[in-house]
């Protein structure tokens, strides 16, 4: 089941009601210890002490981010285990990024931006003759210069 919570993927209007349910519960927090608990008074009052400046704030800030991502991961579970159907199909999300892949006005933009070269791989670009005449090339050049392969292989 781990695995199904973790790999899921749910419908765009479940996961926009999740996020938006989150971020009310982000509210709420940022409310309570904001304006409740009055530390924005005692901040702009001149008093907080340097505690609630250097711990207090960043900890509430903090909190705010366990707080949206614990409300959603809960959310998230409660759906996966009572309303499976919400759960989008690996083959509809397979089909989709397909068609995104598969665009061709998005493959002309790109072929534009870097040119048709970077599609290939760099075997594909050079002539087989090309890399045989290098490798040809390369063994005459090394014994063209005794003197000093004599002088490596004595050190």
């Amino acid at each position: 089941m781990f695995c199904l919570f973790k790999n899921s993927h749910l419908y765009p209007k479940v996961n926009f009601y999740l996020i938006a349910a989150a971020w009310i519960g982000v509210l709420f927090w940022l409310n309570f210890t904001f304006i409740e608990k009055e530390l924005v008074f005692k901040v702009i009052a001149g008093e907080a002490i340097l505690v609630d400046l250097l711990f207090g704030v960043p900890l509430v800030l903090m909190m705010a981010v366990v707080v949206y991502a614990t409300i959603y991961w809960f959310l998230k579970l409660l759906i996966v285990y009572l309303y499976p159907q919400a759960i989008m199909p690996a083959s509809e999300l397979d089909d989709a990024l397909a068609e995104i892949a598969e665009d061709p006005e998005l493959e002309k933009a790109l072929q534009e931006k870097y040119g048709e070269e970077y599609w290939q791989h760099r075997d594909e670009v050079e002539n087989p003759e090309d890399i045989d005449s290098k490798s040809a090339t390369k063994p005459q050049q090394e014994s063209a210069n005794p003197s000093t392969d004599n002088k490596s292989k004595l050190d």
